[in-house]
């Protein structure tokens, strides 16, 4: 179903990274504790680092759309790529 209404749409994908390193690997878009298999699970993030990652996202966002010149956007993704 995607691939159908993705394809009528004719999208621009774009995939920004995180900007934080993850000590398992990878990146993140805010700190993760991993030093705790459980406190992980539920990590409680702030509103600094959230506000700050959202600021990231919609400078990358705009710098992209300048670039490309694309409309409306819609966001899609899993794990913090949804978040």
């Amino acid at each position: 179903f995607f691939t159908r209404a993705f394809h009528q749409l004719q999208p621009l994908v774009l995939a920004p990274q995180g900007s934080i390193p993850d000590e398992l690997g990878g990146f993140s878009w805010w700190p993760v504790n991993t030093s705790d298999p459980q406190a992980s699970a539920r990590t409680n993030v702030a509103g600094d680092e959230i506000w700050k990652a959202q600021d990231q996202m919609i400078h990358f966002i705009e710098s992209a759309r300048s670039h490309f010149g694309f409309g409306p956007v819609i966001a899609i993704g899993f794990s913090q790529g949804g978040a």
